[in-house]
């Protein structure tokens, strides 16, 4: 129901007149780093599933800086190599 309601709204407001872009912006759900590695790593019962119910039912924006942070993260504490990272990411 929520991509039907976007697809209308960007379809009214074409990304062109730059209208899209704020709208979608507002309507997108901004995650840290926290949630994504809890989604990836699967390691805590209640925030893995806290994490994925917030990912799967929203459309999130990830930042630079928090993919950033989530492979210094997977490289440096959990030893997880870049190939791997960059086939989960």
């Amino acid at each position: 129901m929520v991509a039907l309601i976007v697809l209308l709204i960007l379809l009214k407001f074409p990304v062109k007149k730059g209208l899209g872009n704020e709208l979608l912006k507002r309507i997108m759900t901004k995650i840290d780093a926290n949630v994504v590695l809890r989604y990836v790593l699967n390691d805590h019962p209640e925030l893995s599933s806290k994490a994925r119910e917030i990912i799967d039912q929203n459309m999130v924006e990830v930042p630079i800086e928090v993919l950033c942070e989530v492979v210094y993260v997977l490289a440096g504490y959990y030893n997880i190599d870049r190939k791997s990272i960059s086939i989960e990411l």
